[in-house]
């Protein structure tokens, strides 16, 4: 038995299978309202003392005093050279913090492609379970529940680049808010029938949506993009571990420390250092190549000028 208004899923015109898929949409929220992170109290203090060793006979203090109105003696207190050092890796680090947050909230095409699968996924579970409980089959209500509210979550944290591959008319926001509906009365209704019979708006919006994502899927499928390079996370986690191996190369030299990539030298263990206080966590062997990298473009840089 079906619902008032509605075909089986297998013969609705909005029915297109999907091919199944074991990868997870990688992405779990557009980032609104996030920081990127602030760099580690602990690195920070592993800088200081690895620059003061460094940076020893420019270390100094110079006090001095105010009158002020009651004549009250007030100490001025310079930043050591090592210091400086410090705060300028550190702002470098910042940038590097931010470019990870950005890059990270960022979504390829191979991974709107999974998106688009999983939703496509969920919203087939949806109907399905609704068209056998409408045809007279049992079903669980806790499973129902779960699969409202899954992909309700799914559909508020689309990825902005691939909401914006569904076409206007879709509303992905006001069918979570339906599903939530249909999941609070399907939690406070002892009949489940009743409650499914009377939400056909829900439905029919559901099997809408689905028909637009399947449009965008097959339509991101068909596109030919040969030049487009699909950067994995950790590709574009090594393109701002190479910028920021380059930005604190430069403020080494303007310190006069020397760029030795070998495992035990002061520039990998400042990089290491800097990496693990925004989160950016390799070893120092990891580090080698982006320093040695770095070197050879100040080389070429300064043989230029």
């Amino acid at each position: 038995m079906l619902l008032p208004g509605r075909r089986s899923l297998s013969t609705s015109p909005h029915y297109q299978p999907v091919p199944m898929s074991t990868l997870k949409a990688p992405y779990k929220g557009d980032g609104t309202g996030t920081l990127p992170r602030a760099f580690r109290e602990k690195h920070r203090t592993h800088l200081q003392l690895l620059f003061r060793d460094l940076l020893p006979e420019h270390s100094r203090e110079d006090e001095g005093t105010t009158n002020g109105a009651g004549g009250v003696s007030v100490e001025f207190k310079w930043a050591s050279r090592a210091d400086q050092a410090v705060d300028d890796v550190i702002a470098e680090a910042m940038w590097a913090a931010s470019e990870l947050h950005w890059h990270r909230l960022a979504v390829t095409r191979e991974e709107s492609r999974i998106e688009l699968t999983s939703l496509c996924l969920d919203l087939d579970r949806i109907a399905k379970l609704l068209d056998a409980h409408a045809s007279g089959s049992s079903i669980r209500r806790g499973r129902l529940v779960t699969l409202l509210r899954k992909t309700s979550q799914r559909l508020r944290n689309l990825s902005l680049q691939t909401d914006g591959l569904l076409p206007v008319s879709a509303d992905p926001r006001r069918c979570a808010d339906d599903l939530d509906q249909l999941v609070m009365s399907v939690e406070s209704h002892s009949s489940l029938w009743d409650v499914i019979t009377k939400a056909p708006s829900v439905l029919q919006g559901t099997l809408a949506l689905r028909a637009d994502v399947a449009g965008a899927l097959a339509e991101l499928e068909e596109k030919s993009m040969p030049s487009e390079r699909l950067q994995s996370q950790r590709e574009r986690e090594a393109w701002v571990a190479q910028e920021l191996a380059l930005r604190v190369s430069r403020v080494l030299v303007r310190y006069g420390i020397p760029l030795s990539s070998s495992d035990n030298s002061s520039a990998i263990a400042a990089l290491k250092s800097t990496g693990e206080g925004i989160g950016l966590v390799m070893d120092h062997k990891s580090w080698q190549p982006y320093l040695l990298e770095a070197r050879q473009q100040e080389q070429t840089a300064q043989e230029r000028l």
